[in-house]
């Protein structure tokens, strides 16, 4: 386990490295948060997404929170090809965002 002071560099340094139109999922921890982080910023514009650690995002809206963990996309990700990984992406985005 990271601490989190190391938790948050690697988040800078991920954030500043994936660029802005890439669409293949990544396969790290920290890239993925990422991804996932600005993928449901974009499914939720009005929304407010945070990374609060790896693989778990707080997602602000209407004066509501949510916490979303990502253990279980990120799992099936890991074990899956990136084409079934990117459809799964995409269903769970679509899916959280239409909850919120």
């Amino acid at each position: 386990m990271i601490g989190f002071g190391k938790f948050v560099c690697m988040m800078a340094i991920a954030l500043w490295a994936v660029p802005a139109g890439a669409d293949e999922v990544p396969a790290d921890a920290v890239g993925f948060t990422v991804f996932l982080a600005k993928a449901f910023q974009n499914a939720q514009p009005n929304a407010g997404v945070t990374i609060a650690g790896p693989l778990h995002l707080t997602i602000k809206q209407n004066g509501e929170t949510w916490e979303t963990y990502l253990y279980t996309i990120y799992s099936y990700c890991l074990r899956n090809s990136k084409d079934l990984c990117a459809e799964a992406v995409a269903l769970h985005v679509e899916e959280i965002a239409a909850s919120c």
